[in-house]
C-alpha cells in the first residue's frame, strides 16, 4: 500500500491566442518506498539550492535534495 513514487509535474497551461496546447512535463520522478507523503513542501535551502522536504506515516520528516534537477531544469534539459 501507499504511493510508490513521487511525481513532480511542470503545467503550461494553452494559449489559444497563439495556437499552443496544453503541456504537461515531469520534472522529478523518484521512488517512495511505499510511503504515503501526507505533506509535501519546498525550499531553497542558505546555499539557494532546491530541496523537498516530505512528511509521511512511515518517516518522520525527510530532505530530498533536488540540485540536479534544478540545474537540468535551469538548462532546459530533459534529463
Amino acid at each position: 500500500k501507499g504511493i510508490k513514487n513521487i511525481h513532480i509535474w511542470s503545467y503550461k497551461p494553452s494559449r489559444l491566442e497563439k495556437d499552443e496546447d496544453s503541456v504537461w512535463t515531469c520534472l522529478y520522478d523518484t521512488p517512495s518506498n511505499g510511503n504515503t507523503i501526507n505533506q509535501l513542501y519546498f525550499r531553497h535551502n542558505t546555499l539557494g539550492t532546491l530541496q523537498g522536504i516530505s512528511k509521511s506515516d512511515g518517516q518522520k520528516i525527510r530532505v530530498w535534495d533536488l540540485t540536479y534537477e534544478q540545474r537540468r531544469i535551469a538548462k532546459g534539459g530533459k534529463g
